[in-house]
């Protein structure tokens, strides 16, 4: 019996003892399981504040893409494009790790329709403003056509006043020169220069832009010792141009100085290089005139300043639509050269004398032919020659002003 007893006791004890090990192994591996279940939570926290902490920095730089595309970018499309420039990197995206995303997708979707939207309002601006010049500009044009006629008139009537004819010339010099703005401005308005010439020696082309402009008397003109002629169609035009350049170069050079005139042959026909002893231009300015000159640049009126500087536009206009070439470079008198291309069948056979007879001797080579004199003449009769001059270059078309550039 005590044998039994003791084997009950000790089969209760390792039951005992096989049960509580089982409770301690079951209690141990949900601790674990526990411990597992926290690091999951914590390693899951861990990556749901990282994500909430990306998602606000995502959110911040579209807020700070969004302020540089409405304070940045936007206002430097307005400004580029009305000044007919084009857009660099600078004016991209404030966070280039934006780039391929549909935030810059739609970005540049709004920089496009804003660009499309200033183009077209710019087109339809510069074109009323053309329009509206050019209108301008005619009837100022007819009005001048009115005065030259009156004073016209005076000087047949006044012709033997010596004093009456002086002042009547000067009348007629300074409504040249308004004739010239006058159809500055309306051939920028795309207008036709509204004078058609018989063909006319280059040397007499010259002239009659000196005949345009204030200073006239400080340009030196070599004589073309080619007599070479310019088709009539491109007289007026041509004129236009070098009453622009020679004004330039008179008004950016010192009262003392003079501006030289030379014609030169080339290759594909002649230039004529027009020389001052101004301040010259630096690289930039003379790089940015000069694409002016070729007439890439788009003329826009609004544009050129107050007062405005037309001159150089103008050139370009003349340039691109007539086949003529102009560029600017460094003057031997420490100035600017103005070069101004003429192509071959832009010229003329030379005119025939119309009697037999010696022609006057050319001035011997390097000499300058005197620029037309504005002081009053000792005698009627080179008085009467004057104004017949100062009227024949009036007659011949009226060309542009501007301020120079």
């Amino acid at each position: 019996m005590l044998d039994v007893r003791q084997y009950l006791a000790a089969l209760i004890l390792g039951a005992s003892l096989l049960l509580l090990l089982g409770v301690m192994l079951f209690l141990y591996r949900s601790r674990q399981a526990a411990r597992r279940g926290l690091a999951a939570a914590r390693r899951d926290a861990v990556r749901a504040t990282r994500w909430a902490e990306n998602a606000a920095a995502h959110a911040r730089r579209l807020e700070e893409e969004t302020r540089h595309l409405a304070e940045v970018r936007l206002p430097a499309a307005v400004d580029l494009l009305a000044r007919n420039r084009t857009m660099s990197r600078q004016h991209g995206l404030l966070h280039p790790e934006l780039e391929g995303t549909g935030v810059a997708a739609h970005h540049e979707a709004v920089v496009g329709l804003l660009g499309e939207a200033v183009r077209l309002t710019h087109a339809r601006v510069s074109a009323s403003a053309k329009a509206t010049v050019s209108a301008a500009a005619s009837l100022m044009q007819g009005l001048a056509n009115q005065q030259y006629e009156q004073t016209h008139a005076l000087a047949q009537r006044f012709g033997d006043d010596t004093d009456v004819l002086e002042q009547v010339l000067r009348v007629q010099h300074a409504n040249a020169q308004l004739l010239r703005r006058c159809q500055s401005l309306a051939m920028l308005g795309g207008t036709w220069p509204g004078q058609l010439n018989e063909d006319t020696p280059l040397y007499d082309v010259v002239r009659g832009a000196m005949s345009r402009i204030e200073g006239h008397e400080r340009v030196q003109v070599q004589f073309d010792q080619g007599r070479r002629v310019l088709r009539g169609q491109y007289v007026e035009p041509l004129v236009a141009a070098l009453a622009e350049l020679l004004a330039n170069a008179v008004a950016l050079s010192h009262p003392g100085t003079q501006v030289r005139v030379n014609f030169e042959n080339v290759h594909n026909g002649i230039v004529i290089t027009i020389d001052d002893a101004g301040i010259g231009l630096n690289p930039h300015l003379r790089g940015e005139y000069n694409a002016i000159l070729s007439g890439r640049t788009p003329v826009d009126l609004s544009t050129m300043g107050n007062p405005p500087r037309f001159g150089l536009p103008l050139v370009g206009v003349i340039c691109a639509r007539y086949g003529f070439q102009a560029t600017l470079d460094r003057s031997p008198y420490q100035g600017v050269r103005a070069v101004l291309g003429i192509p071959t069948n832009h010229l003329a056979p030379p005119a025939q004398p119309t009697r037999p007879g010696p022609e006057p001797a050319p001035p011997s080579p390097g000499r300058e032919a005197p620029a037309p004199a504005s002081p009053p003449p000792t005698s009627r009769r080179p008085l009467r020659r004057r104004a017949r001059q100062t009227q024949a270059a009036c007659r011949s078309g009226v060309g542009s002003g501007r301020s120079p550039a």
